[in-house]
């Protein structure tokens, strides 16, 4: 039996400080662990550079870094994905990382499996119906307007939200052919009347159009950039 179930229900994520409050005047030789891009970049956990009081560790407790929580980098080299340890010193996030903390009833690894694939990418056939759940039916960025299936060389990791006439989409794309990625948020509010909670909104004529344009305009000046380097 499949149950459904929202993101927020089967994971916590939540974004590094904002820099204003982790300023390099915090740090201090010795003490708790700053985890930074590099931890996500190259998946390790034993090369620390900064270090904050345990004053400043409680103050942004809820930035804690724990075993089996998954870190993303996003900034940069953004879409660097690492899986945190057992054993590592006890610490924070700074702002450019993204830590995602599975409920205890889901695998880190499944989390982590699940969030590139497309609708349609399941191994129980019953689950495919490609005329509700088209390839892209949560990819708003490229694909969104396209119900064909997906080209496998753009692979994209995202978070989709929809709601009283607003889309949301947060995602990390990556080109395999091309060796470009880069990660892309964009929120657009449809709702030509002005009125909340009627089930009247632009979704399909407007909004995901306009996030597919987006997207694959991204991509294009990326790849422009290629030319020029």
């Amino acid at each position: 039996m499949i149950e459904l179930k929202k993101f927020g229900e089967v994971c916590d994520f939540v974004r590094g400080p904002f820099g204003g409050s982790l300023k390099k005047s915090c740090f201090v030789e010795e003490g708790y662990a700053v985890y930074e891009q590099q931890h996500a970049i190259y998946n390790q956990f034993s090369d620390i550079r900064y270090f904050v009081t345990e004053d400043k560790f409680n103050e942004m407790k809820r930035f804690e870094l724990k075993p089996n929580d998954l870190i993303m980098s996003c900034s940069g080299t953004m879409g660097k994905v690492a899986i945190v340890p057992e054993g590592i010193k006890q610490g924070i996030i700074n702002q450019a990382l993204l830590k995602l903390t599975p409920k205890d009833f889901l695998d880190i690894e499944y989390l982590k499996y699940w969030m590139s694939r497309t609708s349609i990418e399941d191994n129980n056939i019953n689950m495919i119906n490609k005329n509700k759940y088209w390839d892209s039916y949560s990819k708003f960025f490229i694909y969104g307007d396209k119900k064909g299936e997906m080209n496998d060389d753009i692979r994209i990791s995202n978070k989709v939200g929809m709601a009283y006439g607003t889309l949301t989409d947060v995602a990390y794309v990556k080109d395999k052919i091309n060796n470009i990625e880069f990660m892309l948020t964009a929120t657009i509010l449809v709702n030509d009347n002005d009125t909340f909670n009627d089930d009247i909104y632009e979704y399909d004529s407007k909004g995901i159009p306009f996030l597919s344009a987006l997207g694959r305009q991204v991509l294009k000046y990326e790849r422009k950039k290629l030319t020029f380097n």
